[in-house]
Order: C-alpha cells, then structure tokens, then sequence
C-alpha cells in the first residue's frame, strides 16, 4: 500500500513537472535534453533506418522545445557542458551548436518531402 502511495505521488509530482515544461525545466530534463542534442549531431548513420528515425524523432522534440521556449534551447546550447561532450563525440569545435540542428531538421523536411517531378519540354 505504502509503495503505491509513493509511487502515485512521485507520477503525479512527474506529471506536474512536464506540464510546466518548458517554461521550467527541471534538471533531469536538461541532461536528457542534451543527450538528444548529442544524437542529433553525432551518433547514427542516417542509412540505418533504426538510427535515422532515432534522430528524427529527436531533433523533432528538439525543435518543438525551439517553438515554444526559445530562450531556454538558447540557453541550453550555449551550455559549455554540452559543448565538450560534443567535442568528445567528434562535433567541430567551430560550429553554433543551434545553427547545426537547424540543419538537421531542414535535412529531416527535405527527407521527408515527395520528389518533385521535373517535365522536360521537347523542341525547347
């Protein structure tokens, strides 16, 4: 009984964070953040289809986190946490860590977009 209890309070005590979110993070949610950072630019080869939909269906999250709280992805990709981790994992110093996944989700749309068919006018 008393472990159900518990476990009730911490769902609903869950529950109550992800409604909040993403106007308050709490922090368990910002390293997971970051870890789907990490997936969208670095792991995975995009012609396995396993690891393709993993990272699509994070940089998904990620840019719905961009629509509606700007400031917070701001301030988790400038984390310098975030960007030695990325260092570790082989991302180029260099780069603006959300300029990348700007990418990403254009390279995932164009994917996801029908092939446009092209007419060639004959005598032209």
């Amino acid at each position: 009984m008393f472990v159900e209890n518990l476990a009730g309070h911490q769902l609903r005590r869950g529950c109550d964070e992800l409604e909040c979110f993403p106007m308050e993070v709490p922090q368990l949610l910002s390293s997971s953040l970051q870890k789907l950072i990490i997936t969208c630019l670095t792991e995975g080869d995009d012609r396995d289809p396993s690891k393709a939909a993993v990272k699509a269906s994070s940089s998904a999250l990620l840019a719905r986190i961009l629509v509606m709280n700007t400031n917070y992805l701001a301030q988790l990709t400038s984390d310098p946490s975030l960007f030695t981790h990325l260092q570790k994992s082989g991302f180029p110093g260099e780069e603006n860590i959300l300029l990348c996944l700007v990418d990403v989700w254009l390279e995932k749309v164009q994917i996801c977009e029908p092939p446009v068919e092209h007419s060639v006018v004959e005598g032209a």
